[in-house]
This record gives C-alpha cells, structure tokens and sequence, in this order.
C-alpha cells in the first residue's frame, strides 16, 4: 500500500553506508507486516552486502519472516556470537520447527 511505498522511498533516500541496524529493522517490519517474506531477507543480505552486521533484531526479524526450514537454520547459524536471552519465543518456536523439518526430510 502507500504506506509501503513511502516507507521504501526513505529507506532508499538513504544512502547504504549510512544505514544503521535500526534502519534496516523499521523496513523489515514494513515489509514483514504486509507479508512480502522474501523482502525481508533480501534485506538482510542488503545490509550485509553494504557491509552491516546484522543485529540479533534483524536475524529474529528474518527468521520470524522465513517459512523456509534452511534458510531458517543458516539465519539461525548466524546467532551464537550473541546471548540465546535475545531470541525471541516465536524465533526460538520457528528454529525448533526448522530443524524437526530438516531432520523429517533426511
């Protein structure tokens, strides 16, 4: 919706170098809220391409955004630099179906 649009044409008013985490996370969540999965973690690897290591908020964000079992775990993967206290449930729920998934198929 416009609401979408507007949000994207700040993000994009501002320069990659000069986004921070926060940034990134608020278009996230615009992304996330309207279901566009897939944008959220392009964003992700956006940020990570222009140089931005994800905070533990963006790498939730995306988890909670991904039904993909993999990509779930490779985001997932990316967390053990940081405390397990800032998972959130809802994440901590999604990694657990990931890796029950992972293991159905195997």
């Amino acid at each position: 919706g416009p609401a979408l649009v507007c949000a994207w044409q700040m993000f994009r008013a501002v320069p990659p170098r000069a986004r921070t985490p926060s940034v990134y996370l608020e278009m996230m969540g615009a992304l996330g809220a309207v279901g566009n999965n897939e944008g959220v973690v392009g964003l992700l690897r956006v940020a990570s391409k222009h140089g931005l290591i994800p905070s533990p908020a963006m790498l939730m964000a995306a988890i909670e955004a991904n039904p993909d079992p993999q990509t779930v775990l490779q985001l997932h993967a990316q967390l053990p630099a940081y405390p397990k206290s800032l998972l959130t449930q809802r994440a901590v729920i999604i990694v657990e179906q990931a890796r029950s998934s992972k293991a159905a198929i195997l």
